[in-house]
């Protein structure tokens, strides 16, 4: 991924937000009425800008990472399913600078994060 600029060329593929390794890895059990869900997010390494000369910042690689989201539904009655999910369980943090509008590292700018449902099916 580059950008240009008034001439100027940057190169931004394996920057924070950018990491040239991805995946996804998500494993389902469903027995019955009850369902299990596990799914992994790895991030492969970043850095906080690949423009840099290898020794002009302290830090500037930033490890891989992998968020880890959990949830489990049971149907209690024909037409009623409770469920609960935990996004980020074991509280991965992003690396640093991260914000919340960066999709690759948006669960882990909120820590461990809960979510409870019920689904009334009609």
């Amino acid at each position: 991924l580059t950008t240009t600029n008034q001439g100027t060329t940057t190169e931004t593929a394996g920057n924070v937000g950018y990491s040239k390794d991805k995946g996804v890895l998500s494993l389902t059990y469903s027995n019955g009425t009850a369902r299990l869900f596990t799914q992994f997010n790895y991030i492969g390494h970043a850095f906080q800008n690949v423009n840099y000369a290898p020794d002009f910042i302290d830090h500037n690689r930033e490890a891989s990472r992998i968020f880890t989201n959990m949830g489990f539904a049971i149907d209690v009655a024909d037409r009623l399913t409770f469920q609960v999910n935990v996004d980020n369980v074991f509280a991965t943090k992003p690396p640093f600078p991260s914000s919340g509008t960066n999709d690759v590292y948006f669960r882990g700018t909120f820590g461990r994060f809960y979510r409870f449902g019920v689904t009334a099916h009609f």
